[in-house]
């Protein structure tokens, strides 16, 4: 059915005529117009299937106005009816696009009935050139919208199609490649010109697989795929599938093909067949148990590592009921585990222990999945499962390591604080027992606190914090603690511990700091006193023995420079080398009646005190050297001025007891003479004197020796028994507990001491029966104790009695005691309860008394 057609002609009868002629079969209805312009706006509005324009008319003529709705871009047929017969008009039309040229004149009916005619076949074969173009169009947008990269190519190798998705495979855009030939399609695969699957089409499976695999040859479908370096640089795989193109004669006029990239199918292909590989080998050969079996306990399947566990093979255990022997107590909870796999929970774990055929107790995990039938009935179990008897056995090892370094965490006697890593920041997640005690308790307020909470306002304490952190690394700082110890100066140390904690050490140092500058200024009154002190002092290295330090006055003592003794060995100093290498290497403390030379070679004599102690990572000997020069000298003066006195003494003492002797025989002649009872009082008085005169000589005498000997070691036990012997006791007995071996370092006049406290107690004891020596140790002091059970002595007295001429004899005994025993720093003191006897404590110095062969 023809829409409608517009007749233009300026003759309005033969519009008129046309009109009726053409409509009058009912094909299609007809718009007349008299004028070219005029028709050329109604098309504008107007939808017609032709147009039959006569030639000349006056605006404008039927060729003109073919040529304007030409270049208007419309291909409406176009029919020229005119009745000009030239043959170059219908030349010209012709060329211009009209579809058919038609001549007026003749018999009407048949005209007309030509014109009918030549308009339904122009309408006819114009709707037949758009269904074509319309299918081509479908073609060609189906090729286009393809989701695989496809093109054609003609019987000459030329391309007739390129989609899309082609040229986004190749990067080759469809107006660069239509319509070349040569293989050109083939560069942006193989980087060359060559046949690929396209020209293969019809060529033997045998020509193909040359090039191609997985090949698929049916009919008029070929498909096959390839591996090959893309020229986009990485290796790819294509699947392509090739088929003729045919036209409705059945000729073949080319060849479509479609192209896939399958690289990531084939990585998959390739990764499932890795994949199956894998999984044969894990039910294989690799030491994971895995079996099938039904509720019953039958075995339908178990891998190789499951019969070398239990020591069968497959034919023992396959189709058989096989049940490992679980111990009793973990029968029930493995029974309650498999009961509790049901159709919504099918997959579980457990462990638990067997016992093997040899006795032993082994741990095993299984992992075991139910599988149901329809119904929700279990029709088989499939279990892997592992021996875990090694791993229990680590976990229990390090369940007790835990607990021992808990343990060793909670007492250490360092305070620490552990810091977890969350979300960038720092909780405080636990402390131990030494952080509390140290921080009294504060400790617990900040549980849970973070660092950015806590030091908000110390960016730079963050920053060490978090670089602490990021570095695995340790660091250490003082500051003045705001939290856990306010106000106090501590020193902390922090270090990364693995995975995300970082433990902090903290140290109240306020008292060390303290400590410190009290050391700084001790060292400094040490310079001062070892710069001022008179005597020379020496610092030596003892394991190189030369002198590291010394002050002012050891220079100027040996006649040396400031500097120059520096460096030097000591016995560089000493006129007896050998006997201060010796010195040195015994740690001698104390070295007397040595010799040392000065720089110009003069020899003087030296004392020289000692004490070893560390000192910068060496030990070191400080030797306090004093000259005796001036000493000896002194001494030398003394002892000639003792000896004359001495001399003069003697002299004199021997003098008076010669006059004494004689004065007693004067008085014994004159008492036999006169014997008048009147005077008898001054005979006895007389008498009297002289024997205290007589006293007095002899402790003088007994004084002159005190001094004059060196200081012994003597067996006290020896001393009393001595002591005893020396005195007449009558009924008095001694008891002497003084234990053998004990010895004391003393003048050697001390045996007197111990006389005068016999003597003494024999004398003024009163009721005296015993007298008991023993010895006790306190606090480090040896007492020896000398007690008895007479009347004892008044509390008014107990000082007294050590006073010179206190007492009934010549009061002598007791004072003179003292003074012997103070000559090496022993003490006596009487603290006896008075009536129940005295008790004398002559306490011994630390290191004036020992036991024998102790040194």
């Amino acid at each position: 059915m023809i829409s409608s057609i517009l007749y233009v002609d300026d003759e309005a009868s033969l519009l008129e005529v046309g009109k009726l002629f053409l409509e009058r079969s009912g094909q299609f209805p007809v718009d007349v117009i008299t004028s070219a312009p005029a028709a050329l706006e109604l098309l504008k509005t107007g939808n017609y299937d032709a147009i039959v324009s006569d030639y000349q008319m006056p605006e404008m003529d039927g060729i003109a106005f073919l040529k304007k709705v030409r270049s208007s871009g419309n291909t409406i047929p176009f029919i020229l009816f005119t009745g000009r017969g030239r043959e170059e008009i219908a030349i010209q039309a012709l060329n211009q696009g009209a579809d058919f040229y038609l001549q007026k004149g003749g018999e009407p009916v048949s005209q007309f009935t030509e014109l009918e005619h030549q308009i339904r076949h122009a309408v006819q074969q114009r709707r037949a050139e758009a269904s074509i173009r319309d299918h081509e169009q479908r073609e060609a947008d189906i090729i286009n919208f393809l989701p695989d990269a496809t093109f054609a190519i003609d019987t000459d190798g030329v391309v007739i199609a390129w989609n899309h998705a082609i040229e986004e495979m190749t990067g080759v855009s469809a107006a660069e490649i239509l319509g070349k030939g040569d293989y050109e399609y083939a560069i942006p695969f193989y980087g060359k010109r060559q046949p690929i699957l396209i020209d293969l089409i019809f060529e033997s499976d045998e020509v193909i697989s040359q090039k191609y695999e997985h090949i698929i040859h049916e009919k008029n479908t070929l498909i096959a795929d390839t591996t090959h370096p893309f020229p986009k640089g990485k290796t790819i795989t294509l699947m392509g599938m090739a088929s003729p193109l045919y036209n409705r004669q059945g000729k073949v006029i080319g060849v479509i093909e479609s192209i896939r990239d399958i690289t990531e199918r084939k990585l998959g292909d390739d990764a499932i067949r890795e994949s199956e590989q894998r999984y044969r080998n894990v039910v294989e050969d690799q030491i994971e148990l895995i079996s099938r079996f039904r509720p019953d306990g039958t075995h339908v399947f178990v891998n190789e590592a499951y019969c070398r566990y239990f020591g069968l093979n497959r034919d023992e255990i396959i189709g058989k009921r096989f049940l490992p022997d679980i111990p009793p107590e973990d029968r029930e909870r493995v029974r309650q585990f498999f009961a509790s796999l049901t159709p919504d929970h099918p997959i579980d774990s457990i462990e638990h222990r067997i016992i093997m055929k040899d006795g032993t107790v082994r741990w095993q995990q299984w992992s075991d999945r139910a599988i149901f039938d329809p119904s929700g009935s279990v029709t088989e179990y499939q279990s892997v499962g592992l021996d875990i008897t090694e791993k229990k056995a680590t976990e229990a090892a390090l369940a007790e390591s835990e607990a021992r370094f808990r343990e060793q965490y909670q007492n250490n006697p360092l305070a620490i604080f552990t810091w977890q890593h969350r979300n960038g920041d720092f909780v405080l997640a636990d402390y131990n027992k030494a952080a509390e005690t140290l921080t009294s308790g504060r400790s617990h307020d900040y549980l849970g606190r973070s660092a950015s909470d806590l030091y908000a306002h110390r960016p730079e304490l963050l920053s060490e914090i978090r670089k602490c952190f990021s570095d695995r690394t340790v660091i250490s700082m003082d500051l003045v603690s705001e939290h856990f110890l306010p106000g106090r100066l501590i020193h902390t140390t922090a270090s990364f511990a693995p995975p995300d904690l970082i433990m902090v050490h903290m140290e109240d140092i306020s008292e060390h700091v303290q400590a410190e500058a009290a050391l700084r200024e001790s060292e400094a009154k040490y310079r001062g006193i070892f710069a001022a002190e008179s005597d020379g002092i020496a610092v030596v290295d003892q394991k190189t023995g030369t002198i590291i330090d010394y002050n002012d006055a050891l220079s100027v003592m040996h006649g040396y420079q400031k500097d120059e003794l520096l460096g030097l060995p000591i016995t560089t100093l000493s006129a007896e080398s050998d006997a201060t290498s010796t010195a040195i290497t015994e740690e001698t403390p104390y070295i007397r009646d040595r010799f040392h030379k000065r720089k110009d070679g003069s020899v003087f004599p030296v004392d020289i005190t000692v004490n070893a102690m560390p000192l910068q990572g060496r030990k070191v000997l400080i030797g306090a050297i004093r000259d005796l020069t001036e000493h000896r000298r002194s001494e030398e003066a003394l002892r000639q001025a003792n000896r004359s006195l001495a001399l003069l003494t003697n002299v004199t003492r021997h003098d008076i007891s010669n006059q004494l002797v004689a004065l007693n025989g004067f008085l014994e002649l004159l008492h036999e003479k006169v014997r008048n009872p009147a005077l008898e009082d001054y005979f006895k008085w007389i008498s009297q004197v002289s024997t205290r005169i007589n006293s007095m000589i002899q402790f003088a005498s007994a004084y002159e020796t005190v001094r004059k000997t060196d200081p012994v070691w003597q067996d006290i036990r020896m001393l009393a028994e001595t002591a005893t012997r020396q005195v007449s006791l009558g009924n008095v007995t001694v008891k002497n507990e003084i234990p053998t071996g004990a010895e004391v370092f003393a003048d050697p006049l001390i045996v007197k001491v111990f006389y005068n406290l016999v003597d003494n107690a024999i004398r003024y004891g009163g009721k005296i029966s015993i007298i008991r020596f023993s010895l006790v140790d306190r606090d480090g002091h040896g007492i020896i104790v000398c007690e008895d059970d007479g009347v004892g002595i008044s509390d008014e007295n107990k000082e007294k009695i050590f006073d010179r001429g206190f007492g009934k004899n010549t009061g002598l005994g007791l004072f003179l005691s003292r003074e012997i025993l103070s000559l090496t720093g022993i003490t006596i003191h009487e603290t006896g309860e008075p009536g129940k006897g005295v008790r004398f404590e002559i306490k011994l110095p630390n290191g004036a008394y020992r036991f024998a062969n102790t040194p």
